[in-house]
């Protein structure tokens, strides 16, 4: 009895490296997933966007009656801004990534109005002068002064300490 026990195990690990190599087929590329999309309009946040906005809700999302506030306050223009919009993570809660979707909108409204980015696929331009536009990195400028009482460290100017091995 044990034999056939053994046997049968080492078929299931057979089959199961078999399928590891991709051998039993892969899973298609357009693969249908059974999660509701909900329903997003096109077009600015208004009275008219939530008449027809359904927000699908997921085991876990943000609270519905935070979004919908937000949402309501958005509409009525005593909003705060939308990047600063944060809401709790709650069971059955609304998608998070529709909601991010919709506050993304908010933000470009929001931005459109402040006249930043005004034509179509214009770069949001920052005005913090931390930031390098042309890559997103920020950068802090190092005060000259920030090294001088440390002597084992290499600088272009000093080059490696004397007491370091050197690379061969």
């Amino acid at each position: 009895m044990w034999i056939a026990i053994v046997i049968v195990g080492l078929v299931v690990l057979g089959l199961a490296a078999y399928a590891a190599l991709g051998r039993l087929g892969e899973m298609r590329p357009d693969a249908i997933t059974d999660s509701p999309k909900g329903r997003v309009p096109e077009g600015q946040v208004d009275a008219e966007f939530m008449q027809g906005l359904v927000i699908p809700l997921r085991t876990n999302g943000y609270s519905p009656q935070q979004v919908d506030a937000f949402l309501g306050e958005v509409i009525a223009g005593t909003a705060g801004p939308a990047v600063d919009a944060r809401f709790d993570v709650v069971r059955r809660g609304y998608d998070m990534s529709v909601v991010d979707d919709i506050l993304d909108r908010v933000t470009a409204r929001e931005r459109q109005e402040q006249g930043v980015g005004e034509a179509p696929g214009a770069p949001f331009v920052d005005a913090n002068p931390l930031v390098d536009p042309t890559t997103d990195a920020a950068f802090r400028p190092v005060p000259e002064t920030a090294f001088d009482d440390a002597e084992d460290v290499a600088t272009p100017q000093r080059g490696l300490p004397e007491d370091t091995d050197r690379p061969a």
